[in-house]
């Protein structure tokens, strides 16, 4: 089974390796797992990141990560409920986009 990395743009992170068709919460140990998982069944928004498909795309949102990335980042294409997200591609992740638990949804305001 062929294997997809997963890069970090936070300085010291080492890149990850997963098979193809791993979710990204089973293939993370949670104790060394640079993102932070809270329910991990997409109610949360805890895992809400930014990700770009290197060598391949990405597997699309089902309608329930839709709706809570309408709620947690409107309007953001490349926003993605980590424990939603199966590897298809090679990936990286801009950790400087990472949420905090119990913040109010990230929303654009234009005029700010």
């Amino acid at each position: 089974m062929p294997s997809h990395q997963i890069h970090f743009t936070k300085p010291n992170t080492p890149p990850m390796e997963l098979p193809e068709g791993t979710p990204l919460a089973e293939g993370m140990d949670s104790s060394a797992s640079p993102i932070p998982f809270g329910c991990k069944d997409g109610r949360c928004g805890t895992c809400l990141v930014w990700v770009e498909a290197l060598d391949g795309a990405l597997s699309p949102p089902n309608d329930h990560e839709r709706d809570v990335l309408d709620i947690y980042a409107p309007g953001e294409s490349a926003a993605r409920l980590a424990c939603q997200l199966t590897l298809t591609c090679s990936i990286r992740i801009d950790s400087d986009r990472w949420t905090v638990p119990n913040q109010a949804p990230l929303v654009h305001d234009p005029e700010s």
